[in-house]
């Protein structure tokens, strides 16, 4: 929910806006998050934007610390009823959460303990009498009901206690949640038996308010579990970032100090299967690095003085000695849980109307309540009969069940993704990924390496290949030309040794000019600076051209040797990408500057179904928006970021891939931080299997409510073949309905962990 302040918006402009997620204890169910959003919202300067999630029981806040505090925000969230858990300065946020919801699962523990305590006892002993189990006359005696009174007050007084503040806090700001449906079924269930017992006669239902209590209890602690799994990729995540580092000392000596305490510009070592603390570069050593963590790749790669590490990769083999550049607060892990964990609190658009029947449903299920009271008690004369109905409906609607729909999905999807090296934006981008139509891969950087690469040799008299690469490469090495340095990493996979140049001169357009220590005079260029090729080169450069190869001809005094094709090659992944993509039944298509004959040989040898080539900037955002217009859903733009941002821009769904440009981080919905490009298919795949898991937990939510409702109210007594326990539906049983409604959303959502990408 975002905000536009009215009274000190001038001084908002000029002061910085933080960022920061903190959890929120109390919430139980989505009225709950949305009261806590209008506490933090409501004549409040200084919140630029709030955004609470009840699956993750957080709120993500963008306030200006100069105008307004921590502790005045959660002052306000505090007067709402609800305590927002406050960062200790010299600790890890994430252990100020870890600990505020450690404290809250014993609180929650505990108070289940006690009601599990009471009610098996109460229920047996209620039920026994009917069962036979007990003598009627031990059952009507006063000292036995006074015995299920003792045991019902603690279930339903401190068992029970958070649903009656829940109730008050909501009712007290004007809404109501769940809690106002369980206090007042468990206490109609509860006085009304209290009643029973000190006017003498009746029935009692002390069992049925400590059960009502007790299973939802339960089922709110098996969905507090559930809900853990379901970020637990952010806890592997977390788990994975070291909590301290080798600090190297003047002397160069190491000493372990904790993370928060590294700086820019300091040195620390790390050892052999040591997970790297800091972002920084390898000042001396070499070793093997695993970074499937960030990117989702587990082949490790090497690395020397000069490379960049990240945070929470892993050093296989060799001690490193690295320079600090980000320190673990700031480094690539980190960066990478923030944005994680902003993504999963976004809102996404499907949740919008599950919001907009939340905000309503308690005061519409009261209302149906009051009228079953009313029927059953007109209808039969029944007092006792028609209370039990109203206690049925009540206890069974279950708004945490739409609540949870959407958010416990994104949470565990985005996780599942992170841990594929596939981060999401924002929930929105997750949607959206669910509904392109067409993928377009821009070309250079991206589809291909974005490096040229000598492919072919073609010799027009007897010279050798070995040695027209070594004449080639040796005349070129002085070139910082991208063909030249291809040739010259051709010579070296060769193990051909370089020629030293006695003369070398080099024009724009017009080629290299190399006078080698053997006396050769060679020349390296585009063809067209050849005048009067014969008929044999000509057609060779021509039949290369339709291969898509950039052409140079290699000569000396005597004329043209040989032809030299380049090529910027396919990453060897890209056609098993494309493949991956056409399964899931979308369209592809490539955007490339290049010649049309270059551009539509790498298509063709892809297997692309639109080719676009020659194309600038400006022309790839025209293109997007003419696929826009054309396409029945939406269309998603790969690039790098270097020469498509526009195009990512205007895309519905843009995907950055590898570490691209910071413009390509920032306009893209996902970032893969890998340059797979399976990841692509990978990334939309998810999309589509969690909105699946979205649209069926909102029809089981919606359905559940739509279909027992009715049945807790009575209406299948007026179908006598219909079961009997259906036509007159036990309150005990319609809280367990509603607890397992719950859990049953939370356990399809963590299905998502499970799907293969």
């Amino acid at each position: 929910m975002s905000r536009d302040n009215t009274t000190s918006m001038e001084d908002q402009k000029s002061s910085t806006v933080s960022e920061i997620e903190l959890p929120v204890i109390g919430m139980t169910c989505a009225n709950c998050a949305t009261a806590v959003e209008r506490a933090l919202v409501r004549k409040t300067d200084g919140v630029a934007d709030v955004t609470v999630s009840y699956a993750s029981e957080s709120v993500r806040l963008s306030y200006h610390p100069d105008v307004i505090t921590l502790d005045e925000l959660a002052d306000k969230v505090q007067s709402a009823g609800y305590r927002l858990v406050l960062p200790d300065p010299d600790d890890d946020p994430s252990n100020t959460e870890a600990i505020a919801r450690r404290e809250e699962l014993q609180r929650q523990k505990r108070a289940l303990r006690v009601g599990l305590i009471c009610t098996i006892p109460l229920f047996f002993m209620s039920m026994g009498v009917g069962w036979g189990m007990v003598p009627k006359a031990v059952g009507s005696a006063p000292w036995y009901t006074y015995l299920l009174l003792l045991l019902a007050t603690p279930v339903q007084f401190y068992t029970g206690a958070g649903f009656y503040t829940g109730a008050f806090r909501s009712l007290r700001h004007g809404s109501a949640n769940m809690d106002v449906l369980v206090a007042l079924g468990s206490s109609a269930a509860y006085f009304y038996s209290l009643a029973i017992l000190i006017g003498g006669g009746g029935h009692l239902y002390f069992e049925t308010a400590a059960m009502i209590i007790t299973l939802i209890k339960v089922g709110k602690w098996l969905e507090i579990r559930a809900r853990g799994k379901a970020g637990s990729a952010i806890e592997s995540l977390l788990k994975r970032v070291s909590p301290t580092a080798n600090l190297i000392d003047e002397m160069g000596e190491d000493h372990k100090i904790v993370l928060n305490a590294v700086r820019p510009g300091d040195m620390v070592r790390v050892k052999p299967g040591e997970t790297i603390p800091v972002d920084g570069v390898v000042e001396s050593g070499t070793s093997n690095i695993d970074a499937s963590l960030l990117t989702g790749e587990s082949t490790p790669y090497e690395v020397e003085t000069g490379d960049k590490v990240f945070g929470g990769t892993i050093n296989q083999d060799g001690v490193i000695n690295v320079k600090v550049l980000r320190p673990g607060s700031d480094s690539a892990v980190a960066r990478i849980v923030k944005r994680v964990k902003a993504a999963q609190s976004s809102k996404a658009p499907i949740q919008r109307m599950a919001d907009r029947v939340a905000t309503v449903f308690v005061p519409v299920i009261v209302s149906i309540a009051v009228l079953t009271l009313i029927g059953w008690w007109v209808g039969t004369g029944s007092f006792e009969t028609a209370l039990v109905r109203m206690v049925a409906v009540l206890v069974i609607a279950c708004p945490c069940a739409m609540g949870l729909a959407t958010p416990t999905a994104v949470i565990t999807g985005m996780g599942a993704g992170a841990k594929n090296g596939i981060l999401f934006r924002d929930s929105e981008a997750l949607e959206i990924g669910a509904k392109v139509k067409l993928v377009a891969f821009d070309k250079t950087g991206t589809i291909t390496r974005g490096q040229a690469e000598l492919k072919t040799v073609r010799i027009f008299d007897s010279t050798p290949e070995r040695t027209v690469i070594e004449f080639a490469a040796s005349a070129l090495k002085n070139s910082n030309h991208p063909l030249a340095q291809a040739a010259v990493r051709k010579a070296k996979e060769r193990n051909i040794k370089l020629r030293d140049v006695a003369l070398f001169e080099e024009e724009a357009g017009f080629g290299v000019r190399s006078m080698l220590d053997n006396g050769r005079l060679i020349r390296v260029g585009k063809p067209e600076n050849f005048p009067d090729l014969t008929e044999l080169v000509a057609s060779t450069i021509e039949k290369m051209r339709k291969d898509g190869e950039t052409v140079s001809l290699m000569a000396d005094r005597a004329g043209v040797i040989g032809a030299l094709g380049f090529m910027d090659i396919p990453r060897k992944e890209a056609k098993y990408a494309v493949i991956a993509v056409k399964k899931l039944g979308l369209r592809t298509a490539m955007l490339s500057g290049d010649h049309k004959h270059i551009a539509e040989q790498v298509a063709k040898e892809l297997g692309i179904d639109i080719t676009l080539s020659e194309l600038l900037p400006e022309d790839k955002e025209d293109a997007v928006l003419k696929f826009r217009k054309e396409m029945k859903g939406a269309v998603a733009v790969v690039g790098d970021g270097i020469n498509d941002a526009p195009a990512l821009i205007r895309a519905d769904l843009g995907i950055a891939v590898g570490s691209g440009a910071d413009v390509a981080i920032e306009s893209a919905g996902i970032t893969l931080p890998s340059s797979d490009l399976r990841g692509v298919a990978r990334a939309i795949r998810l999309s589509i299997q969690t909105v699946k898991i979205i649209k069926q937990n909102l029809f089981w939510a919606f359905f559940y409510n739509i279909a027992l409702v009715p049945v807790a109210a009575g209406v299948l007594m007026l179908i006598p073949s219909a079961p009997q326990g259906l036509q007159q539906l036990h309150p005990a049983f319609a809280a367990g309905a509603m607890a397992l409604s719950s859990i049953t959303v939370v356990l399809n959502s963590l299905r998502l962990n499970r799907v293969k990408l």
